[in-house]
This record gives structure tokens, sequence and C-alpha cells, in this order.
């Protein structure tokens, strides 16, 4: 429940927005159609079913800078939603302010740079489908309906980024209304704040209203979603040097069982992600759904050689395959995330896979709607390096099973963080409730983070009436 002091400070900011000529017609209440259309557009109905004060939808930057001051200046507790693509209620507020970004939604390429101007409330759907007449792409989600702006700031795990890097690491300058103002943050401009802002630091320094990314060449991908039930097959095939050693190469292997995936409860599939960016099918494109698979590229020939129970393996481009992707996600159900990471070593696929499989099915995981463990195989510099980011992520009904959801998340938690090889890093775009996320940073990483926070946020204000997290 939310305190007395919060529906106090949120009555006063709703006051002084509806005083202000520009920000009162961006304000809606509980009952206004926008209000209830920004809650119903969270992924998970967890963080929909948070019921802020209000919700502002400022239409420009300065718009929000403006809203940011009046809700610091009252001690308004408040919440940032870019695309709302979360599983915490975190990402929302009970009685405080929801400022969503919906509106800051334009993506403009500039040729002269081959840069992209993108706003945070943009999906990457849009961004993809704007820039492919320029044969561009950027680093962005795999899913067409993931935010720009909770993406890019909490890392961005891309399919490109063998190639390129996380999609954090494509960001040129930024654009930011912090609790001192609005400024440009670049590596010449407020340098230690566009580090913050680039390396995982999520809405913890401000609120991001344009990014500058880098795009890169693209015609036309190679990839798909591919099903099957051999676990075997697709565990040793993770263990093959090849797709690490192809930069343009990327599968993110989800091995998956419940009640909504039609299997029997004892049986797991394997979902796979597959991609390449440069591999051109030497026979004609495949695009119908469910047709014969062309001839794959060599480091993913080991996945597509599954036997399938369904597979869309084809010639497309970069947009077509999000949105296909996009297309089995809802806003209808229950969602639950806890991560982690894991040295690479021969064999440490099977392990962890096993590992959490014991846990899941020992805690009778079976009856919820689904239970997916991912993971992605990571190199963040240099061969010794390389890690497994592993995800679990649970979609569910009724919250009468979130005290459930929730024990077996930390089950997993608590055994794979104990396996040998464990790190203590997590990746901030897929850390779950109680994750602390700086926690798991080196201690110089740390200490930087507060020097960036004693200098953008020296009162604390900022810190105080924010969550962590826009996504």
């Amino acid at each position: 429940m939310p305190s007395t002091k919060t529906l106090i400070a949120a009555t006063a900011a709703i006051q002084a927005i509806k005083a202000s000529p520009s920000l009162a017609p961006r304000l809606y209440l509980p009952g206004d159609a926008v209000y209830t259309a920004e809650q119903a557009t969270y992924w998970s109905t967890r963080s929909g079913e948070v019921q802020p004060a209000a919700t502002v939808v400022p239409q420009t930057a300065e718009e929000a800078a403006e809203a940011v001051a009046l809700l610091l200046s009252s001690s308004t507790p408040f919440a940032i939603k870019s695309g709302g693509h979360s599983p915490t209620p975190r990402t929302n507020t009970t009685r405080g302010i929801l400022l969503s970004l919906s509106a800051l939604s334009n993506t403009t390429y500039d040729p002269a740079t081959t840069h992209a101007h993108l706003g945070p409330g943009a999906r990457w759907g849009s961004v993809y489908a704007a820039l492919q007449p320029h044969n561009r792409t950027a680093i962005g989600a795999r899913y067409s309906e993931v935010g720009v702006g909770g993406f890019l700031l909490g890392g961005g795990l891309s399919h490109l980024s063998g190639a390129h890097g996380l999609g954090s690491r494509s960001i040129v300058s930024l654009l930011v209304v912090t609790g001192r103002g609005s400024v440009t943050a670049s590596a010449s401009e407020n340098a230690e704040l566009f580090w913050a802002l680039t390396n995982g630091g999520g809405n913890e320094f401000g609120i991001v209203t344009q990014f500058t990314v880098r795009t890169y060449p693209s015609t036309s991908v190679w990839g798909g979603m591919h099903v099957t039930l051999d676990i075997p097959a697709v565990l040793d095939a993770l263990d093959e040097p090849s797709v690490d050693a192809d930069a343009d190469a990327a599968v993110m292997p989800s091995f998956v069982f419940g009640t909504g995936t039609g299997l029997p409860p004892d049986e797991t599939m394997a979902s796979l992600m597959l991609y390449h960016g440069t591999y051109r099918t030497p026979v004609p494109s495949q695009t119908a759904l469910d047709s014969p698979a062309p001839a794959p590229p060599p480091s993913l020939a080991a996945f597509a050689a599954a036997v399938p129970l369904h597979s869309t393996l084809r010639q497309t481009t970069h947009g077509d395959l999000a949105a296909e992707l996009a297309a089995g996600n809802n806003c209808v159900h229950r969602h639950a995330f806890v991560t982690g990471s894991q040295a690479w070593r021969y064999g440490a696929a099977m392990r962890l896979y096993e590992a959490a499989m014991g846990v899941l099915r020992g805690g009778n995981a079976e009856a919820l709607f689904c239970v997916a463990f991912t993971l992605q195989l990571v190199d963040v510099g240099g061969k010794d390096e390389t890690a497994w980011w592993w995800l679990l992520s649970v979609e569910y009904v009724d919250a009468e099973e979130d005290a459930t959801v929730q024990r077996l998340c930390q089950d997993v938690v608590e055994v794979l963080r104990n396996m040998e090889g464990s790190r203590e890093f997590l990746f901030r775009n897929d850390a779950g409730d109680g994750q602390d996320v700086l926690a798991g940073c080196d201690a110089a990483t740390r200490v930087r983070f507060q020097a960036v926070k004693s200098v953008w946020d020296p009162e604390g204000r900022w810190a105080a009436c924010t969550g962590t997290g826009s996504r």
C-alpha cells in the first residue's frame, strides 16, 4: 500500500501539472482511455496491474524535462516507461506518477553520418522499418515490440552483438533529462554520465529523450525459429567452437516446458532462435512458415540439423525476423525473470541445463503455463572472458502462483550461483525481482557509478523518487 506521504506528494504533483499549460493536456487519470491503454501495454500483467495515481505522456523533450522538475520538487515517486517490456512491477508505481515516453517515438536516419536518432518510446520494429529502405539496421532487440529506451540503457543484447557488441556500445550521444536539467552526454561531453548510461546504468541517472546510435549495413539476414525435442543434439552443438568463432552468427536456445506448450508434462523442447547477418542461402528463399528450411550457414548447421517440430528458417530481413519472434509474446499473462552468468567451460551448457531442470522439475514447475531456461553465449572480451548469460523466464496465469514462481526463481539462482564457474555479473535487461545489478559489478565499477551519482544526484532526490529499470 502507498504511504500517506506518497499520496500527498502525488496529489500536489497532479495539481501542479494541471496548472501547467503545456503539461495539463498530457495528464491522464484512472478511467481515462490513455491511462488504461498505457497500463495495457505493459508486457507483464504484474506490471500493468500496478496503479499509478496518474500518467503523464510528454510529447517533447521539453515537456519531459518540465514534468521531471515538477515531480522532483514535490518529492513525488515516479516510474519511467519506454516500451513496458518488463516482468517486474518495479517499472510502474503504486499511487505515484507514471511518466510514459511512448510519444517520444520518432526514428530519423542521417545518411551523411549513417547514424540514427531514436526516441526512447519507439519500438524496435518501427526502428528496423525506418532503416530498412536505407539497407541499414541497428543493434536492437530481437523482439520487435521491445522499447528502445529500456533496451539500450540496460545493455542491449542483440543478434548483432557478436559482430558489434552490446546495443549500449553503439550509442554516439544522448539527450538526457537529469535532476540538474537537460544535458547532452557523449564521449567528449559529460563523459562520465555518458559512461554510466552506456554501461547498464538504466534510469538511475536521468531520462534519455533521444539516442543517437551507429547503424550497420543490412539487406537481408538468414534465420528464424527452429523447435526440436532433440535436447542432446542442441546441448552438444552449444559446445562447438564454430558459433563463437563466427561473429555474424547468433543462437539463443530456450529449453521450454509447461501447460501452454501443448507437450506432455514431462516433455521439454528446445526453441532455437537462429540468426546469421551475412549468409546468403544458395537456394531460393523460403518465406512461408513451415516450409522446408534452406541450407544453413556452416556455423549453425548442427542446430538446424536437429529434427524439427517446427521451423521457419529462411532468408528474410532483420525487421521481419523480429516481428516473427514477437508474435508469440503477449500482454495477457504474468511474467517473472531471474538471471545469472557462468564462465565458459566445455560442457558448461549441459551442466547449467541439468542443474536448472533439476530444480524446476523437482518444484513441479510443469504445472505453470510456460517455463523457459535460456542460454546466451556472450564474448565480453577475449576467450577467457566468454560466458554463458542464463535467463529463467516464467509465464503464468494467476496471482495465486506468484509465491510459487518467486520460490522457484530463487531456488534456481541459489543452485546455479553455487556452481563452479559462476560469475557475479548480472545482465540488467534480464534482472528480476530483488536482483541487485550494481552488486554484481566489480569494486572499481561500483565506485565509479557512485561517483557519477554524487555529481548528478548529490542530494539523492532522483534516487528517492525513481525506481530502476526503464524498459
